[in-house]
């Protein structure tokens, strides 16, 4: 696991791209929004799935998060020094979620009118805005690591044996001789193949600073 973390730390943070940006607000070049959703669904769903959402209602929160910003994004002006895209998709995100707890915390309050309700209706055991923010981080950490690890698997550099052992030893911290128990590789094989596929990793991880948002 520390190996793991350290190539995640090692990594470039991700930047918006401007150029991909500017390709959304035509809401007509369908391309670039399905490669958006294919980008970021997964990360929107898992945050809201953390905040205690049931899977339903975490596709919901998907589903009109992406309508947010769709709608919002024409007037989002980029400019990383004041607002990163990652902290812009978390406040619609975030709100997303607390839109879905409070309709939630209305239905159980007999339909009680959404503008009659006190402002934390339904979300007190939310997290506070530096955990919220934190939990964030680590999904979106999580997420660049997946697709990064979905890349290097569908080019065939590395076989399905071979990402075990590298699982084993980077990502669950056993020794070279634990994994070369639980995978058969004799245990001079086990760094090696840590090494290289730890390389291809890293390698993914700086191609996706060029085609992330």
């Amino acid at each position: 696991m520390a190996n793991a973390l350290n190539l995640m730390n090692d990594s470039p943070s991700i930047p918006t791209r401007p150029s991909l940006l500017e390709r959304l607000k035509r809401h007509d070049d369908s391309e670039s929004w399905q490669r958006f959703y294919d980008t970021y669904w997964r990360l929107i769903f898992n945050f809201a799935r953390k905040q205690g959402l049931a899977e339903q209602d975490a596709e919901e929160v998907v589903q009109e998060t992406l309508i947010a910003t769709a709608r919002q994004l024409p007037g989002f002006r980029y400019d990383p020094s004041r607002c990163a895209f990652k902290s812009w998709l978390l406040g619609l995100t975030h709100g997303k979620v607390v839109d879905v707890l409070r309709r939630q915390y209305r239905r159980q309050a007999r339909e009680a009118p959404l503008e009659e309700l006190p402002p934390d209706a339904g979300v007190e055991g939310l997290p506070a805005p530096a955990e919220l923010q934190s939990l964030w981080d680590e999904e979106w950490r999580r997420h660049l690591w997946d697709k990064a690890s979905e890349r290097v698997r569908a080019k065939g550099k590395v076989s399905d044996a071979q990402w075990q052992v590298f699982d084993y030893s980077d990502r669950q911290g056993k020794s070279a001789v634990e994994t070369a128990k639980a995978t058969g590789y004799h245990v001079l094989s086990v760094p090696v193949i840590g090494f290289r596929v730890r390389r291809l990793m890293k390698a993914e991880l700086k191609r996706l600073e060029n085609e992330i948002v």
